[in-house]
């Protein structure tokens, strides 16, 4: 008898290498996807190689500039460095121009230029301008003071002249103009000393600030004081001072403000970002106004509370008040201090 399930030559029989071809056909997406997803994993890990060392580097710079230990030779060479990032687009420009062809030698002139002029110094090394500060009173009975600074430290105090509404020296970096205006209305003087940046409006890139404004203000002189303050620290002095208004902001940085013995001003402080610290004389009765922002405030215990109002210690003992200072905390400590 003949088997049924016997091979029948007259059949045609699977051909081995077209299985074996749909086999790997039918495998060959998963495959794919595999060596796709090895090489999204590898490229993956490749790109994110170089971050955590830098991270690690900056927080560790950060931290030992936090704990005291100071890198200002570091900092000055970087900000040097900086100044100079027109290069990069000089080095690309060129770059495209002869299609990559000396990219080699554009990068490594292009690195040497910026190495050799930081460490000379950078765009700021030398002196910026200074101007010597002397504003005649001319018969006038009263003044407005505006000091209008950019990366500036201010110091100003309040000292005796029968000759001079304001008098000392300030300092400007490379990229800043200094100006001294004045204009007189009737028994009024309005004096403006100014620093601005020349070229861009914006020095991209400019590790460099001001120099210090020294000033001294008439402190016989009923006087309206401005100032706009930028990047830097303001220290006022006017125990002194004859005001009869006050407007400052503080832009960034710390401010210290000893207030007039003698009141009878009205004044605004906008604290910005920086330690604000208000030195109130004793014998003063004032009323503070805080609008709070972020960080701590503290005042002396003898200051009494109602509100947002904080009268001083002589305001609270029933003394007639005197003067009147709203402050605008922004981001950094407020602490309001009674001296002597």
């Amino acid at each position: 008898m003949t088997d049924s399930g016997a091979n029948n030559p007259s059949e045609p029989q699977p051909n081995g290498n077209a299985t074996n071809q749909a086999q790997g056909a039918a495998s060959s997406p998963q495959s794919g996807q595999n060596g796709e997803g090895h090489d999204r994993h590898g490229r993956r890990e490749h790109g994110r190689g170089w971050w955590p060392f830098a991270l690690i580097v900056v927080g560790l710079l950060f931290l030992a500039g936090n704990v005291g230990f100071t890198f200002d030779p570091l900092w000055n060479f970087i900000g040097n460095v900086w100044e100079f990032w027109p290069v990069a687009l000089i080095a690309v420009g060129a770059d495209m121009l002869t299609r990559g062809k000396y990219r080699l030698a554009i990068v490594s002139v292009a690195i040497g230029v910026v190495v050799v002029l930081a460490l000379s110094g950078g765009l700021s090394a030398g002196v910026g301008q200074t101007l010597d500060v002397k504003q005649a009173l001319g018969g006038a009975t009263s003044a407005r003071l505006e000091l209008d600074l950019t990366t500036n430290a201010l110091n100003l105090t309040a000292a005796a002249s029968s000759t001079d509404v304001v008098w000392g020296t300030i300092t400007g970096g490379r990229s800043e103009r200094l100006t001294q205006d004045a204009s007189r209305r009737g028994n009024l003087v309005a004096v403006t000393l100014r620093a601005r940046q020349r070229g861009w409006p914006i020095a991209f890139g400019s590790a460099k600030g001001g120099g210090p404004w020294e000033l001294q203000m008439n402190e016989n002189l009923a006087t309206d004081l401005v100032i706009d303050g930028g990047v830097g620290a303001i220290d006022l002095d006017l125990w002194n001072a004859n005001l009869t208004g006050l407007a400052i902001d503080a832009g960034v940085g710390a401010l210290t403000i000893t207030l007039p013995a003698s009141g009878g001003f009205t004044g605004e402080i906008d604290g910005g970002v920086g330690k604000l610290t208000v030195n109130v004389p004793s014998d003063l009765a004032i009323v503070i106004n805080l609008d709070t922002g972020v960080g701590n405030i503290n005042f002396d215990s003898g200051f009494q509370k109602n509100g947002s109002d904080y009268s001083s210690p002589a305001a609270a003992a029933g003394q007639r008040v005197a003067a009147r200072l709203n402050i605008d905390a922004g981001v950094g400590s407020v602490n309001v201090r009674s001296v002597k």
